[in-house]
């Protein structure tokens, strides 16, 4: 998972829009509760995506409703 989470920023780096490299990189950080930067990812998933951002923002609820 460690790999995959380098290879995502090094996706992020190369296309700072790329939207399913910060989804995928947060559903990673979920994985491991990193609850912070699941949401920073997603937010800025929903930035560089606008047509699917109600999508992305239904997965911050869902972390934050997980959070407590």
């Amino acid at each position: 998972a460690e790999l995959a989470r380098q290879d995502l920023g090094r996706a992020i780096e190369l296309d700072p829009r790329h939207a399913d490299a910060f989804a995928q990189r947060a559903a990673l950080h979920r994985e491991r509760m990193d609850f912070a930067d699941a949401l920073s990812d997603l937010e800025r998933a929903a930035a560089a995506d606008p047509a699917r951002a109600a999508g992305y923002k239904a997965e911050i609820q869902a972390i934050r409703t997980q959070m407590g």
